[in-house]
C-alpha cells in the first residue's frame, strides 16, 4: 500500500505506456570493480550443559558502484564486535538467548544532492556507530507456550553535513556559486543556507526499541492437537532519513495483533491465521513524496506437509 505525504500523479487506470524496444536505450556510463575479502572469528564456549557463552568478530562489505560517467561512490565497510550467552532452566522448559553488538560503519553510502552537479545521487558521506542488545525467551510448561524478544538499539552518525534538498526553493537553481558570488539561479545558487549538520543523529530505518511476545495453548483434538495463539509486536518511532531535523521523514511507532489457530495430525499441518487485527495504519517507508504502508488486516489459511 502506498499513501502521500504530498499529492502525486498516479499512473492511469489504463497502466504504463508500452516502449518501443528500438526506443530504449541503457548506456553503461562506467565501470566499478573491486575485490574485498570478509571473514569472521569467533570464541565459543560449553560453560555447562545449560550454558553456552560466545563472542566473535566480523566484516562486512556493500560494494560501490557509478552514479554517471566519471562519478563514482566508494564500498561501504562494518565492523562488527559481539558478545552473547544462552542458557537453559526449570528442567529445560525455558530457553534464554541474550548478545550484545558493536558495529562501526565507515563510509556509509546516502543518496544525496551534489550542490555542485546540481544531481542527487549516491555518496560515501561518513561514518556511522551502531550498538545495542537483543534478548528473547522461549518457555514451554506442558500444553502452554510462551515466548517474547526484545531489542534495543542505539545508533549515531558522525561528521557528516548535507543540503536538506527538500527545503531548496523550486526550479532549476543552478550549480553552487563561486565564492562571494550572489546566488544568481538559474546561473548559480548559494546552497550554504541548506546545509545541515547531521552529526550524532541516528541511522535511518533504526527504531531504538522492538518487541514481540506470543501465548499459545496445545489442546489434544482427534488425533492431532489444536494450537490456538495470539502475538504482538511493538516498533518504535524511527526516520527514514539521515535528515532529522523535521518530523518530515518521522515514521511513528506501531503496535500490531496476530492470531493463529494450528491444527497438526502427524506429516499434515494446517493454519488459520490473522494479521494487523486491529487493522493498524502504520509507515514503513519513504520515498520522497510517496508513504509505503504496512499489510492492513490480513486473513489465510496455510496447509503444509513434512517428508
Amino acid at each position: 500500500q502506498i499513501g502521500a505525504r504530498e499529492s502525486f500523479d498516479k499512473l492511469s487506470s489504463g497502466g504504463a505506456a508500452r516502449i518501443p524496444a528500438a526506443n530504449l536505450t541503457l548506456p553503461i556510463t562506467g565501470v566499478y570493480k573491486k575485490n574485498t575479502p570478509t571473514g569472521k572469528i569467533s570464541l565459543n564456549w560449553q560453560a555447562s550443559p545449560t550454558n553456552f557463552f560466545y563472542a566473535f568478530v566480523a566484516n562486512g562489505y556493500k560494494g560501490g558502484g557509478v552514479n554517471s560517467a566519471n562519478d563514482f561512490f566508494g564500498p561501504e565497510k562494518v565492523m562488527d564486535y559481539e558478545i552473547g550467552w544462552k542458557s537453559r532452566f526449570l528442567d529445560n522448559r525455558v530457553s534464554t538467548q541474550i548478545g550484545a553488538y558493536y558495529m562501526n560503519y565507515r563510509g556509509m553510502q546516502q543518496q544525496v544532492l551534489n550542490p555542485l552537479t546540481t544531481q542527487s545521487s549516491v555518496r560515501n558521506v561518513g561514518d556511522a556507530k551502531v550498538w545495542g542488545i537483543e534478548a528473547s525467551a522461549q518457555a514451554r510448561f506442558g500444553p502452554l507456550s510462551l515466548d517474547a524478544g526484545l531489542a534495543y538499539n542505539k545508533s549515531k552518525v558522525g561528521s557528516i553535513t548535507a543540503v536538506a534538498s527538500y527545503r531548496l526553493p523550486g526550479g532549476f537553481l543552478g550549480p553552487q556559486c563561486a565564492s562571494g558570488a550572489a546566488s544568481n539561479p538559474p546561473v548559480c545558487f548559494d546552497y550554504g543556507p541548506y546545509l545541515v549538520n547531521l552529526s550524532g543523529q541516528a541511522n535511518p530505518y533504526s527504531p531504538e526499541l522492538t518487541l514481540n511476545a506470543s501465548i499459545g495453548y496445545a489442546i489434544p483434538l482427534g488425533k492431532g492437537t489444536l494450537t490456538p495463539r495470539v502475538q504482538v509486536q511493538h516498533t518504535s518511532s524511527q526516520f527514514a532519513s539521515i535528515f532529522q531535523d523535521t518530523d518530515y521523514f518521522l515514521m511513528k511507532g506501531y503496535t500490531t495483533f496476530d492470531a493463529f489457530l494450528r491444527y497438526e495430525n502427524g506429516p499434515w499441518q494446517a493454519e488459520l491465521f490473522g494479521r494487523n487485527l486491529a487493522n493498524k495504519t502504520y509507515v514503513v517507508g519513504l520515498i520522497n513524496s510517496a508513504e509505503y504502508l504496512g499489510p492492513r488486516r490480513t486473513y489465510g489459511v496455510r496447509v503444509s506437509r513434512k517428508f
